[in-house]
């Protein structure tokens, strides 16, 4: 039906047109050749010649409409175009930020090459192992010198469900 109405083949014609290796421009309606468009508009439609031919008509020039500003924040603003050639060059118009090790805090290294870390157990692939059980260490160290045996490593039984009410 669409077909009929259009006058362009629809897509399940289409593959009965390839499949029967057929032109498809048998089977669209004539007003969809160049010929037939051209004609159709040749009255209406007339070239425009250069901006030189243009009759004077001493009449100020039209200038675009003024464009008012939307309320927020420009979005020209949030891309930080201005300082794109310092960053380009290697510098940071904030300045640079030391590293800072997590285990030592001390400044020029981070926590994968701290040196306590290496003295402690060696390179390891996970330094975050090293650093735990050092501190495992520790925690049954203070809870054996203790009097009370207090356990403060969590374990599956000392965990407390949470009951859904609230308190306050």
């Amino acid at each position: 039906r669409s077909w009929d109405l259009s006058g362009i083949p629809c897509a399940h014609a289409l593959c009965v047109i390839h499949r029967e290796r057929a032109a498809v421009t048998d089977f669209v309606s004539d007003w969809y050749t160049l010929d037939k468009f051209e004609k159709s508009y040749e009255p209406s439609i007339q070239t425009v010649r250069g901006r030189k031919f243009w009759p004077n008509t001493g009449k100020p020039d039209l200038l675009p409409p003024k464009v008012d500003r939307m309320p927020g924040r420009k979005k020209s603003t949030n891309r930080q175009v201005e300082h794109w050639w310092e960053r380009a060059n290697g510098k940071n118009p904030r300045g640079t930020r030391k590293t800072h090790c997590t285990v030592c805090h001390k400044a020029k290294h981070n926590r994968k090459t701290c040196p306590l870390l290496k003295q402690a157990g060696g390179q390891t692939s996970n330094p975050t192992n090293v650093d735990q059980s050092q501190a495992n260490e520790t925690i049954m160290a203070q809870s054996q010198s203790n009097t009370t045996s207090v356990n403060l490593i969590p374990t599956q039984n000392s965990v407390v469900a949470p009951t859904g009410r609230q308190m306050g």
